[in-house]
C-alpha cells in the first residue's frame, strides 16, 4: 500500500507548466493508501511498531522521489557528462537519501500520533 501511494503520488505531477487544481487535490487522495497502511496491523495481527511505520514511510518516499525526480538522470547525463549507469546510480542514490525524509516523518507519526490508530510507541 505504501509503494502504491508513492506511485499514485507521481501521477499528478506535470513535467512542465503550472499545476491545475485537480492535480493538487489528487495528491491528497494519493496519500490514502499510505495512511491506510500506517493504520493497519502487521502480519501477526498486532499494531505496527514505530520501525514498521518508518519502513512504510521510507518505501513510499523512495518510490515517490524515484518517480518524481526524473530530471536528475538527464541532468547528470546530458549536462554533467557522466555515463548513463553512473547517472542512473545517482538518481537511485538521491531517491534513497530523500526517502529518509518520509521515513522520519512517518517515524514521528508513529511515535507521537494518536495512540487510538494502532500505534503503541514501541521501537521493535
Amino acid at each position: 500500500m505504501a509503494v502504491l501511494s508513492g506511485v499514485v503520488q507521481v501521477l499528478p505531477f506535470p513535467i512542465a507548466g503550472p499545476t491545475p487544481l485537480w492535480r493538487t487535490a489528487f495528491c491528497w487522495v494519493a496519500l490514502v493508501p499510505l495512511l491506510m497502511a500506517l493504520m493497519s496491523h502487521n502480519k501477526v495481527g498486532k499494531p505496527l511498531t514505530v520501525l514498521q511505520a518508518a519502513g512504510l514511510g521510507y518505501a513510499c518516499g523512495f518510490t515517490w522521489y524515484l518517480g518524481n525526480c526524473y530530471w536528475i538522470y538527464q541532468t547528470m547525463y546530458l549536462y554533467g557528462g557522466l555515463a548513463k549507469p553512473i547517472a542512473a546510480g545517482i538518481r537511485v542514490c538521491s531517491a534513497c537519501i530523500l526517502g529518509c525524509i518520509t521515513l522520519f516523518l512517518r517515524h514521528l507519526w508513529a511515535l507521537f500520533g494518536d495512540r487510538g490508530w494502532g500505534y503503541r510507541g514501541r521501537c521493535c
